[in-house]
């Protein structure tokens, strides 16, 4: 599925509207023009923020929806003052894509580990039959990959992991 980030001609008072003004129409009435004149002045951004934090078209493409919709749901918290508006409302939709980028690949980092610690797991059950030396040397390879990543991970994240799997507590 490829992410249309662009649309066609637009009428020419939604071209004209600044993007403060645009979240202001999406707020209170989902204006299907604004809709519009949002996704074609910011559409191509929104994605080129997606695909450098994502790298991964596919993952990019999601992020570009998610934040669409966010954007398109939370128009109405947009506090746009200051000497540009407009700039700030800009920031504003792009600081949101950032922000579901970045939840999006924490997602997957958080399912990768999920995966590795469940291959361990299964690794390990399966390499029983294995002589026993060839078997406690694999076993040991693969706990160091695990509590390198471990390691890697935020406190606050590898806390409850290390509780779950090895204190016995899931």
């Amino acid at each position: 599925h490829k992410a249309d980030c662009r649309t066609q001609a637009l009428p020419e008072e939604a071209e004209r509207l600044g993007t403060d003004e645009i979240l202001r129409r999406l707020a209170a009435s989902r204006d299907p023009d604004a809709w519009a004149a949002l996704l074609d002045r910011h559409g191509a951004e929104i994605l080129r923020v997606c695909r450098r934090i994502l790298r991964d078209e596919g993952l990019a493409e999601d992020a570009v929806q998610e934040t669409l919709l966010l954007v398109r749901d939370r128009a109405g918290q947009f506090q746009g003052s200051g000497p540009d508006p407009a700039r700030a409302a800009r920031e504003w939709v792009l600081r949101a894509a950032c922000t579901t980028a970045l939840q999006v690949l924490r997602g997957r980092s958080r399912e990768r580990r999920r995966d590795m610690l469940h291959a361990t797991e299964h690794d390990a059950t399966k390499r029983s039959t294995q002589p026993e030396a060839a078997q406690q040397a694999a076993l040991h390879e693969r706990a160091e990959a695990v509590r390198r990543e471990l390691n890697r991970m935020p406190e606050n994240e590898r806390t409850p992991v290390v509780l779950h799997y090895y204190g016995e507590m899931g």
